[in-house]
């Protein structure tokens, strides 16, 4: 599979080989096929477990991932904890009175956090349409530019010095013109802007280009690690102001590290050449928001049990050298929604110096304090961890389905975005806008397992996710005002709900949760430790495999039941 996977990859592009005009038309129309193929063999035969320091292992290539362990419950936030007077079960209609607190003045806002990656074009040879209108419909706010497969907007394909080799950035100068090809890269920036969306630069590479295959990743030596910064600085010059308007607010260094797929050399030689590419495009562009590098997935499950070394070592080195990045930007693919609240706060720890990482040379500092945490790649999973022992295990096939195609996944990653939502993460961008193979709805093929939260279809027929993610925006766009609300509430018999509650700028109230567990949980919010048990003042909206939550549905008996594989937008009128 390794040999086909290098063979299928390596598809010369204009610039390479002559080859016969029917194979070149055969092999770019399998392009995105196999690439799937491909991205699934390595997520399958790799491991994200973060090793101790010596010779790494290939890390994953997909941003598929790991079914990630969660900590101990953590009463902070009631996880895991009895439910209390104003919150609780009513033992005698097997209903659970919900508390929806006052304004929450700690963290007062719910986060606009509505970004995807790639899109709205398709990837490269897709057989899926442009989704500009499918994105604004579900309120998806922003685009990380990531795995076209073509490597647009990507210095691959940017900065080109020629020669034998791809990338090639050596034998030709960054401050020279002609060493720049734009047309692709333009035309896919102009396409975010034209659907309405903001875009998040990422300056970095993708796991395989389907056109023409990478012989190495990332910079190979100091000129070209050079060369690349300057480059870089050019890139963002180019994007910062476009059509005579203010483009760009976020840049992000780098994605999934470390990772042998992005990153072909040692760590240290990646940390000293990022803190210098973030040094150069911060001081040429103060006011935009600079981080990275996209912590792989494999180094926040370590993290999350204490064990973070190579995320240590980063900001070990940018403290020793008085680099504050605006932001750190980190990966997790899990089903585990309490697994992206304990990545936060470990993180978090680690900023701090607290905690499990109090020894830590920053700790009491306060160096890092105004460092905030972006999630640059997170969605769900396909593999099981075995509790962190051994290498992960792909999940049924079935499985596989309902968590990235059906309702299963769509109330996971709610609570997932739920739990982030309660955490102070500043931005998150979901793993990815649109399948890349043949998948319509109804029919099997190698994409069944695919992430997006659209199809493939000449239609972009949507899935139960992407309407979900509707109801995410309408609690970020019409009730912004953050509540105080137990996120993780359970029922003792198998219900559990995560839980998100906001204000609207005129005082209406509306709860979104998930129901996560495997039976059904009925609930009445209680506001000022009343219930609000008057069907008239109360409509939802539902998500499952039937409802694509854009219709209010009426209650039906005391209180609203909600099934597992579930996702409910609660408005209570005043």
């Amino acid at each position: 599979m390794s040999k086909l996977c290098t063979s299928a990859t390596n598809i010369p592009s204009g610039r390479s080989l002559p080859m016969s005009s029917k194979r070149r038309a055969l092999l770019l129309s399998l392009a995105p096929l196999l690439a799937a193929l491909c991205i699934s063999f390595f997520l399958y035969k790799g491991q994200s477990a973060e090793l101790p320091p010596g010779p790494e292992p290939m890390a994953r290539s997909s941003p598929v991932g790991i079914d990630a362990s969660a900590q101990p419950a953590d009463t902070r936030y009631g996880i895991g904890a009895e439910p209390g007077t104003a919150s609780g079960l009513d033992a005698a209609q097997q209903i659970y009175r919900l508390a929806v607190g006052s304004p929450d003045t700690h963290d007062p806002h719910i986060q606009p956090l509505l970004g995807v990656i790639s899109g709205p074009a398709p990837s490269h040879a897709s057989t899926g349409p442009d989704l500009s209108a499918q994105l604004r419909d579900i309120g998806v706010t922003a685009i990380r530019n990531q795995d076209y497969f073509d490597d647009r907007l990507d210095l691959e394909q940017i900065f080109f010095c020629g020669g034998t080799s791809y990338p090639s950035w050596e034998g030709c100068s960054p401050h020279d013109d002609r060493s720049y090809f734009w047309d692709l890269s333009d035309e896919q920036f102009q396409n975010i802007l034209d659907g309405g969306l903001r875009p998040f630069l990422r300056l970095g590479g993708e796991v395989q280009n389907a056109v023409r295959r990478h012989d190495f990743k990332g910079p190979q030596n100091s000129i070209q690690e050079e060369n690349w910064i300057e480059a870089a600085v050019r890139v963002v010059e180019r994007y910062k102001y476009w059509n005579g308007q203010k483009a760009l607010e976020y840049v992000d260094i780098w994605t999934e590290w470390p990772a042998r797929n992005f990153w072909d050399r040692g760590n240290f030689e990646f940390i000293s050449f990022w803190a210098r590419a973030y040094q150069k495009i911060k001081a040429a562009h103060p006011d935009l928001k600079v981080g990275g590098p996209g912590f792989v997935a494999g180094t926040t499950v370590k993290l999350i049990m204490g064990r973070g070394l190579k995320a240590q070592a980063f900001l070990r080195y940018l403290y020793q050298n008085g680099i504050r990045p605006d932001w750190i930007g980190w990966h997790l693919f899990s089903n585990k929604p309490l697994a992206f609240l304990d990545a936060a706060r470990a993180y978090q720890d680690l900023l701090d110096g607290r905690g499990r990482f109090s020894n830590v040379e920053w700790a009491g500092t306060g160096f890092f304090s105004d460092v905030s945490q972006i999630v640059d790649a997170y969605g769900n999973a396909i593999q099981a961890s075995n509790g962190g022992q051994g290498r992960p295990t792909l999940l049924p096939q079935e499985r596989i389905d309902s968590i990235m195609n059906g309702a299963e996944g769509a109330a996971v990653l709610t609570a997932s975005w739920i739990a982030m939502q309660h955490s102070g993460i500043v931005g998150a961008y979901y793993y990815r806008a649109g399948d890349t193979g043949l998948d319509a709805r109804g029919r099997r093929s190698v994409q069944q397992g695919a992430p997006g939260l659209f199809y493939s279809d000449p239609q972009g027929s949507p899935k139960p996710k992407a309407h979900a993610f509707r109801l995410w925006s309408v609690m970020v766009n019409d009730y912004p005002a953050k509540l105080v609300v137990e996120p993780h509430q359970e029922n003792g018999a198998g219900g559990e709900l995560w839980v998100l509650a906001g204000q609207s700028r005129d005082s209406w109230t509306a709860v979104l949760v998930a129901n996560v567990g495997s039976s059904t949980m009925t609930w009445i919010p209680t506001l000022g430790g009343k219930p609000v048990d008057d069907p008239n003042r109360l409509e939802f909206y539902q998500v499952d495999q039937d409802h694509d939550g854009r219709a209010a549905l009426r209650l039906d008996g005391p209180g609203i039941h909600t099934p597992p594989s579930t996702v409910q937008l609660v408005v209570i009128h005043p």
